[in-house]
């Protein structure tokens, strides 16, 4: 926990100016921001004149023809040249002999859309024009737009003062006024007993505009503090009671990065009184927890495994809690320049980030690694082909963005997924719907998980894991779970048990997986299955080759492998790869039994 004298120093952050050149000029000449100043050139260069506008049928997309992607398109990729252009004003300065009349069009264009919202948050996916809807791409906007003004006032006011009062009314109308005056979305009911990453995202935006508002003289306390009031919980409620985010960390990346936006303008001693900073270094410390090597981390659901540039207000956050492992979570300049330069705000903290430290992509520890919460756990082994890492996840089939997948497994060697997670798919409208499990990202048939008697793992709160044991002795750790509820009565299983063992006495089989079925009556089929990304070769009947590691099975009665292509999965990872799922075959016994193990190898 950080100390009283440290969070004392802490200071609100405040946006440069336009006119601070001093700060606009050093930012050319710092070679860190190389791939962020290449953007804005090419932005220059190419944005054209007229800014891009949403037409009636790219609402109507999302219904008839499962297309949410035109409005996201424009909300991140329009958007992210928006920000570029307001960058590069930054970086020329005031001139009088160039008023900038393109980024006037593109900033008027985007301020009187009908909607700042994406369709797939809209009622029927189109705008309802007699309310506001406010979502996370609304309430982001409001916070970049108010900041925006805050920074480029001085140039607005050469044009005209209109301008920054148009579009703070804008901010008020749309986003400030009805968050007060209206109840409720889920986002922001007290109630809400689970909420997600959308509290962090929108309340988040919400407190930065009401600060940068302020810092305009035009203060909105109401706002204000019902913000604060929903971050708090955000931070309460949105993860474990142990701090861990079923989501996966891109999901946890979203919402304390947005939370964190607008926590950022607030003073140390704020910071102290009106949040609980305790929980909030719980959180902070997720990461670090779930990091795997280098830019990979444990992650379920929807969240993707690889995150290879840490959140822009990593560094700030590392001061407000003293979890200090923040300060050296990977960076990648030009993807942290993607992601950020998407959104104004996070733009300009990322500009203002002090230098990532030597260590930056320093691995994790091999301890063994047990997240009670998300009943997982990672083991590490060193081993002749280099370092192994092995994880088993059980938790349940309610989570936020939920993959049926309890008892689900992954195999990493030397930094590459080789038994592996889909990951995340390019969203379609009715991904969020009754249809998300026909989706094979989704369903446990893309994961690691047997199919019993023809049957997949149900969705749902019943479909819950329980941990039997936890061994944290490194030579030796193992846990194991009891995965029964996770397939419903037509599965007929009466017990599923399985458990990853680290074994200790040989360096060339370092782990071993243990599943043990009972099945309601003698005969029902199990097919033990997993997906990898290497050609699997299988070898006397009971060897699997993936490449360098080898999977040591129970003698089964057949086994086969179908391709995939990424892309006809709509995956977002593996792009132009070909994806293989591995089945491999067995029947309980006479008694309703059947006892596996696999020993996961290296050659």
């Amino acid at each position: 926990m950080i100390s009283a004298t440290a969070l004392a120093s802490l200071h609100p952050f405040q946006p440069h100016s336009i006119t601070d050149r001093a700060f606009w000029d050093s930012i050319k000449a710092d070679p860190r921001f190389a791939s962020v100043l290449a953007d804005i050139a090419e932005a220059d260069k190419t944005a054209p004149a007229k800014p891009p506008v949403m037409y009636a049928t790219d609402y109507l997309a999302a219904t008839r023809f499962n297309d949410r992607g035109r409005t996201d398109r424009h909300s991140w990729a329009d958007r992210r040249t928006l920000t570029l252009l307001i960058l590069n004003r930054c970086l020329k300065g005031l001139d009088p002999a160039d008023p900038d009349d393109r980024l006037v069009d593109w900033i008027w264009s985007f301020v009187n859309e009908s909607t700042w919202a994406v369709a797939n948050h809209l009622p029927k996916h189109f705008p309802k024009l007699d309310a506001p809807s406010f979502d996370l791409c609304a309430t982001e906007f409001a916070g970049m737009m108010a900041e925006t003004v805050e920074v480029l006032r001085p140039w607005m006011d050469s044009l005209t003062p209109n301008l920054g009062d148009s579009i703070l009314y804008e901010i008020d109308r749309r986003v400030l006024v009805p968050f007060v005056t209206q109840k409720y979305r889920p986002w922001d009911n007290i109630d809400e007993p689970h909420p997600n990453n959308w509290s962090g995202v929108c309340a988040g935006s919400i407190l930065a505009a009401c600060r940068s508002l302020a810092a305009q003289g035009q203060p909105r306390p109401e706002a204000e503090a019902k913000a604060i009031q929903i971050l708090n919980k955000f931070w309460q409620r949105s993860f474990t009671p142990d701090g861990e985010c079923d989501e996966g960390i891109a999901y946890w990346r979203y919402g304390v990065s947005y939370a964190c936006f607008g926590m950022s303008r607030l003073s140390g001693a704020e910071l102290a009184a009106k949040f609980d900073l305790e929980r909030v270094a719980v959180i902070a410390d997720y990461p670090r927890r779930a990091h795997l090597n280098s830019s990979m981390f444990y992650s379920g659901n929807d969240a993707p495994m690889r995150v290879p540039d840490g959140i822009t207000l990593a560094p700030w956050l590392a001061d407000a809690t003293g979890v200090d492992w923040l300060r050296t979570w990977p960076r990648d300049p030009h993807v942290t320049s993607q992601e950020s330069t998407r959104h104004f705000g996070q733009a300009i903290r990322l500009l203002s980030m002090p230098p990532a430290p030597a260590d930056a992509a320093s691995d994790p520890d091999s301890l063994p690694v047990f997240m009670p919460d998300q009943q997982v756990a990672i083991l590490h082994a060193a081993t002749a082909a280099g370092p192994m890492i092995v994880t088993l996840g059980g938790g349940n089939n309610a989570e936020n963005h939920n993959h049926n997948d309890i008892g689900h497994f992954l195999v990493i060697l030397n930094g590459e997924l080789v038994v592996i997670d889909l990951g995340n798919q390019n969203y379609t409208n009715d991904y969020f719907s009754a249809k998300r499990y026909q989706y094979m990202a989704a369903r446990s048939l893309g994961h690691n998980v047997p199919v019993i008697n023809g049957v997949e793992q149900q969705d749902g709160h019943a479909a819950e894991g329980k941990v039997l044991s936890w061994n944290p002795s490194q030579a030796n750790a193992s846990l194991s779970l009891d995965l029964t509820a996770a397939y419903p009565a037509e599965a007929k299983l009466k017990s599923w048990t399985r458990t990853l063992r680290r074994r200790p006495n040989d360096k060339n089989i370092p782990f071993a997986i243990d599943d043990a079925f009972v099945t309601a009556e003698p005969g029902v089929a199990i097919a033990h299955a997993f997906w990898t990304r290497v050609r699997p070769e299988f070898v006397a009947g009971d060897r699997i080759k993936l490449g360098p590691v080898v999977m040591h099975l129970t003698r089964p009665l057949a086994t086969r492998s179908e391709e995939f292509d990424a892309k006809s999965l709509l995956l977002r990872e593996y792009v132009g790869e070909t994806l293989y799922r591995v089945e491999v075959a067995y029947e309980t016994d006479g008694h309703g039994k059947l006892n596996l193990q696999t020993l996961i190898a290296v050659e």
